[in-house]
């Protein structure tokens, strides 16, 4: 476990999501689904990952690379739509649940 974590350290680029809910990995294409969660869920390494499912190296971290840049375009999107929502709700004069 403590490879997979210096791994995770030593991504240069793009978010580094290491927790995912079952929603977000739903979401995501099988192949990006399938590389993202060898890597993080189940600790491989990118060479192993690429072994067991037959791609190059490159391809293992463009998937992965890509996957947690889709979550967390999914968790901005979600949190501007959030802000988005209370801003509405507060100019529409109605009372809170909170009164």
């Amino acid at each position: 476990m403590a490879d997979t974590a210096t791994q995770e350290q030593r991504l240069p680029k793009g978010p580094t999501l290491t927790k995912f809910s079952d929603a977000e990995l739903a979401k995501l294409s099988i192949p990006f689904r399938n590389a993202l969660t060898a890597h993080v869920c189940n600790g491989q390494k990118y060479s192993q990952i690429a072994v067991d499912q037959a791609i190059p190296i490159g391809t293992v971290r463009s998937r992965i690379n890509r996957a947690r840049r889709h979550v967390a375009a999914m968790r901005e999107f979600e949190a501007n739509k959030a802000k988005e929502d209370a801003r509405e709700f507060e100019q529409s004069g109605l009372p809170s649940a909170r009164a």
